[in-house]
């Protein structure tokens, strides 16, 4: 397993060529329009585990407290580092990509449409069948409100 250690050390590096600022266990990256932010996070069920984050806000939307990783995150498993940084760039590749984020924002509203919060609160939807657009909970903590902002001003 690779460790939070490891993942540190080679994380400096490689997000520093990439035009990251570090912060603790967070390195942070302005684009145009787009907070990237690479998070490692210890874990309070045991000394040695951890979680990997990274996360992309949307600078001209609002942010509100379940935003704490960014509009949108995805958790990437324990690999390599190499892997884990390439899953992260493959994310933030896409999710800073304008075009990529309303197409996947009207593709979740359509899908949220057919599968509204109630349904997925009692567990009456075919995930397997019709999943919902993007990584499973990429967009599940963005309101309504944001939804709107990001399809107006991006």
């Amino acid at each position: 397993m690779l460790s939070e250690e490891a993942l540190i050390e080679y994380a400096k590096t490689y997000l520093k060529e990439r035009g990251f600022r570090k912060k603790n266990k967070r390195w942070i990256k302005q684009t145009d329009g787009f907070t990237l932010c690479f998070f490692i996070q210890g874990s309070v069920y045991g000394q040695g585990l951890y979680y990997i984050r990274p996360g992309v806000w949307f600078d001209a939307c609002e942010k509100s407290g379940l935003n704490y990783y960014g509009h949108v995150y995805i958790e990437i498993p324990q690999t390599t580092a190499e892997e884990v940084m390439e899953k992260a760039m493959t994310f933030f590749q896409s999710w800073s990509d304008r075009a990529y984020v309303r197409e996947t924002v009207r593709a979740f509203l359509e899908w949220d449409q057919r599968n509204p919060l109630e349904k997925r609160r009692a567990w009456n939807v075919d995930f397997k069948n019709d999943p919902p657009p993007g990584n499973f909970g990429e967009l599940f903590e963005l309101t309504e409100n944001q939804f709107r902002e990001i399809l107006e001003k991006l």
